[in-house]
């Protein structure tokens, strides 16, 4: 059996460079996983984040600041204290999500390249059989054709959903939070807030009154977000994991039959072509989402819990760590959606790179490769005004051009800001518009981003059937083990499979 091979990562023009902007060679099976991250405590973090306890915890806290502002009233500080905690959350939630994607894009491009290195190997032993053992592979598929043990793709979405309550009631709420009637409100409910404002003459307290409902607003939609998206990432990492043991079973069982010993071909993953700003923008996500950013952040609040005394812990001291997390946080949403939307593209190449393969597997073994396979992978149904809309939103704020505008915005406003002295004017001012901005982004662009991570657990899935098809043919038995783990396209809960080898 072939040993391990090591991966090779070789820089392509300095030696630091942020991830998918190095070369990577990687062979079945991969020890990429297995190396040690100096960042393992910050992953873990990164991880806790959209867990339950804390998502509970946060609705616990707003519970808390609920009450509170009955009891005592809706004071300037209670608005205040609102308005700091979402910006800071945000904040660290813009951080902790290009921590995740980066993590999960590189882990998932490695088992892409993992599967694809396999299929390579397949596809050369199939060809090494005699005539006579290739015809004895197509009679015994064709005789069992219709009596698959693997649940297809259609029949797993007509299972009823196994999610417990608290997932299935967060699925609910996300799916109202980024629904067309949610924007149109909140679009409402931003131009009252204008036509109100010479009755309140412009003044703080009015723009406190907008600061306060959208930091409610973004707070509670990004819980749901973090939420979601780890949801998806357990759902995906479980699904590889299916692919991962029956591949190595199906790789074992080719082996035994051809007598082959070489080893799986490596997958060559170059780095993709980028501008000098997207480079820009890699390095910037690279370093936010990395200790060093954690140590700035570190930084950043021991000053301004030093600076407390001198301005005598009074609203302006409040707004301070407000208006840097509000305005950081704001080109933080834009440079999460340009690495998000182009590390996305990255991935659908190599995914169907993948299909390509399994293709040429199939169509050698005479299995069918149409509905389920390959065919649906760009055939969709008619999209609603809502989702075009998100769409078209997700596609123009992750250009280069949109986080650029983003900077301007935030010179602009510290100018403002520094024009007024850094008063509660000023700061306000900072924080306004920026917040009004930032939640309706986050409300349309949560539609189209929920149904890419459906896209791609769909897309994930039927690369398990297909193994588990060849799988079935070679004689590999697969069993239903966990009915809450195996996957279909749109359910977030998974059922796994046990591979049997038959002696």
């Amino acid at each position: 059996m072939e040993k391990s091979r090591r991966t090779c990562l070789r820089l392509k023009r300095a030696r630091w460079s942020p991830p998918l902007h190095s070369t990577m060679e990687i062979s079945a099976p991969s020890q990429i996983r297995a190396e040690s991250s100096p960042y393992s405590v910050l992953d873990g973090i990164t991880n806790v984040a959209g867990s339950r306890l804390v998502f509970l915890g946060t609705l616990a806290l707003l519970l808390v600041w609920t009450i509170l502002g009955i009891v005592l009233g809706a004071t300037q500080v209670w608005q205040i204290v609102m308005q700091n905690a979402s910006s800071i959350q945000c904040y660290v939630s813009d951080t902790l999500l290009m921590r995740q994607q980066a993590n999960s894009t590189h882990s998932f491009l490695v088992s892409i390249a993992e599967m694809r290195s396999r299929s390579a190997s397949c596809m050369r032993m199939l060809r090494s059989l005699t005539p006579s053992q290739l015809q004895e592979l197509k009679e015994l598929q064709a005789s069992k054709l219709n009596e698959s043990a693997l649940l297809t793709h259609d029949k797993s979405e007509k299972k009823e959903k196994k999610a417990n309550l608290f997932d299935r009631a967060c699925d609910i709420v996300a799916l109202a939070t980024g629904s067309l009637p949610a924007l149109i409100i909140y679009m409402i409910g931003t131009f009252v807030w204008l036509g109100l404002g010479p009755l309140f003459q412009w003044g703080n307290i009015w723009q406190l009154y907008i600061n306060t409902a959208v930091a409610v607003e973004l707070t509670f939609t990004s819980m749901f977000l973090q939420n979601v998206r780890r949801r998806h990432a357990d759902t995906l990492s479980r699904t590889l994991s299916s692919i991962r043991t029956l591949d190595s079973t199906l790789e074992l069982q080719l082996r035994s039959l051809t007598g082959d010993t070489a080893p799986n071909p490596p997958i060559i993953i170059a780095p993709p072509q980028s501008t000098r700003t997207e480079r820009f923008i890699d390095v910037y996500a690279y370093i936010i989402g990395s200790g060093v950013g954690v140590a700035l952040t570190t930084i950043v609040f021991v000053t301004w819990l030093a600076l407390g005394h001198l301005l005598m812990w009074d609203s302006n001291w409040w707004l301070i760590i407000g208006t840097y997390t509000g305005l950081v946080g704001f080109v933080d949403g834009f440079v999460l959606r340009n690495v998000y939307f182009r590390q996305s593209a990255i991935l659908e190449t190599h995914l169907a790179a993948l299909v390509s393969a399994d293709q040429d597997v199939f169509e050698f073994l005479g299995l069918g490769f149409g509905t389920g396979d390959g065919e649906e992978e760009g055939g969709k149904g008619k999209k609603s005004l809502g989702l075009r809309i998100s769409e078209g939103m997700i596609y123009y704020c992750a250009m280069p051009v949109a986080v650029i505008g983003s900077l301007v915005v935030v010179v602009i406003l510290l100018a403002i800001a520094t024009g007024l002295r850094w008063s509660e004017t000023g700061q306000l001012l900072c924080n306004t518009p920026t917040m009004i901005v930032e939640g309706f982004l986050l409300l349309v662009l949560f539609q189209a981003h929920n149904l890419a991570n459906v896209e791609r657990r769909g897309q994930v899935g039927r690369a398990l059937e297909r193994r588990g098809r060849i799988g079935e043919l070679l004689g590999a038995e697969t069993r239903e083990v966990d009915r809450r783990r195996l996957g279909s396209a749109v359910s977030l809960d998974m059922e796994t499979i046990e591979i049997e080898v038959k002696s």
